[in-house]
């Protein structure tokens, strides 16, 4: 079983293999930039808080629900235009978080045979490469639970330490 705590994280697609959960290369620093599947950047050491590869996980009010914070960019994950429909994307934005609409940039992890699901607490749907297409900068999408067709919803997390 898989079980996520506090602190940073990368977040490897299973379909691929080699790929991470990041931020399109063409938005790594816009409010607003679409989430993606990237090549690993190697980095190490301190260099590492420069990859928007690399997830901050803060636990929020209860037990299981977090936040989602790029490290590169400081923008947390949520989908954009708080949509609830299958194939909405998953983008980066500054922090909405208040009581009232604030679920859109909340997520919780969902183990899945060693692996995890992720799942945004609004739609209640999970991420995955668009269209299924697990290749390089491929943006990522929500839709409802399709494991039993494939993994491309699936996700190995790596915890990242400095």
């Amino acid at each position: 079983m898989t079980t996520l705590s506090e602190g940073r994280y990368r977040f490897q697609n299973i379909k691929n293999g080699s790929l991470y959960l990041g931020v399109q290369d063409n938005m790594r620093f816009d409010n607003d930039g679409s989430l993606a599947l990237e090549q690993y950047d190697n980095i190490s050491g301190s260099g590492i808080l420069l990859s928007s590869q690399v997830w901050y996980l803060i636990q929020y009010q209860s037990k299981g629900t977090y936040i989602m914070i790029n490290q590169r960019t400081g923008y947390l994950a949520c989908i954009r235009g708080r949509s609830k429909d299958n194939g909405a994307t998953a983008i980066q934005y500054y922090t909405q978080l208040v009581e009232s609409n604030g679920s859109f940039q909340l997520w919780t992890f969902q183990d899945y045979n060693g692996n995890i699901l992720i799942r945004n607490v609004n739609s209640q749907k999970y991420i995955g490469p668009n269209s299924r297409n697990a290749s390089n900068n491929n943006y990522i999408i929500q839709w409802s639970d399709q494991t039993s067709e494939d993994d491309y919803q699936v996700w190995s997390p790596k915890p990242v330490t400095l």
